[in-house]
């Protein structure tokens, strides 16, 4: 039985009631499934700078399988899709890789990439890229149905359907809570949080370090406890520089607010 594509009014309505990032995914796989997608993915690149890295957060149904291949063989660089997306805000549609032309234009990485997704079953879609100006994050948005060949049916409903799903793949990337993906793909603590929490709110390490220590005695009611020295928290913040590849706290606080994220603190 052939569902009723969603209308944008049915997405916000849906969208608002969903109380997190679980709640919110359900929502969109709802809504592009009445489009006739099974698969999404959701991913930002937090460094977009020439010549460093590409760090990759990804929210996805994906097989895990073909996401284990993904990052066991870095194909992140060679990945057309992210590397386009970053160059254009229209979306892109599968199906141009798919053209002998483009395939001439390829590198043999490329045309790996291209290959093994088509394996799995990735082989029609489209990619939605989401901008912020004047941000060197991206963030995309694509959909997809698994297995499904027929890329001129596929383009066809895009087009019939491309204000209702961009729109949907805009205000998921505006109202989405990453902040759990994101300080888990970093591997931050409650602890590290709190302090990225207290350094954006303009707190030294001296006082950063009074306050912590002021919880801890809160914490253990007045009895023993081993204070944080200011030497100790100087290696904390050092850590995490590390864990979100950043050289100074300037930088990683430039990354958080980026991602439109930052940790809430107890402390006030």
């Amino acid at each position: 039985m052939t569902q009723t594509p969603w209308t944008l009014d049915q997405f916000v309505a849906q969208f608002a009631l969903a109380r997190d990032l679980d709640e919110q995914i359900g929502v969109l796989k709802r809504a592009i499934s009445s489009f006739g997608y099974d698969t999404y993915v959701f991913g930002l690149i937090p460094n977009t700078q020439p010549n460093e890295a590409r760090d990759f957060i990804m929210i996805t149904n994906y097989d895990p399988d073909w996401m284990q291949e993904y990052a066991d063989r870095n194909f992140t660089p060679h990945d057309n899709v992210i590397t386009h997306g970053l160059l254009r805000d229209e979306p892109i549609l599968w199906s141009r890789y798919h053209t002998p032309e483009e395939r001439e234009l390829m590198t043999p990485e490329e045309a790996l990439v291209i290959e093994r997704s088509t394996a799995w079953g990735y082989h029609v879609g489209v990619t939605i890229p989401l901008w912020i100006p004047h941000s060197l994050v991206r963030y995309g948005m694509s959909f997809s149905t698994r297995w499904l060949m027929d890329f001129d049916a596929h383009d066809a409903m895009f087009e019939k359907h491309r204000h209702a799903l961009v729109s949907m793949a805009k205000l998921f990337f505006l109202g989405a809570d990453l902040s759990g993906k994101v300080f888990d793909h970093y591997g931050l603590t409650r602890a590290e949080q709190q302090i990225i929490a207290l350094l954006s709110n303009g707190r030294k390490i001296k006082e950063i370090t009074h306050l912590l220590n002021q919880e801890q005695a809160r914490l253990h009611n007045g009895g023993d406890f081993s204070p944080i020295t200011e030497s100790a928290l100087h290696q904390r913040v050092t850590r995490i520089w590390k864990k979100v590849g950043v050289k100074n706290t300037s930088h990683l606080l430039a990354t958080m607010s980026e991602l439109g994220i930052m940790p809430d603190s107890e402390f006030h």
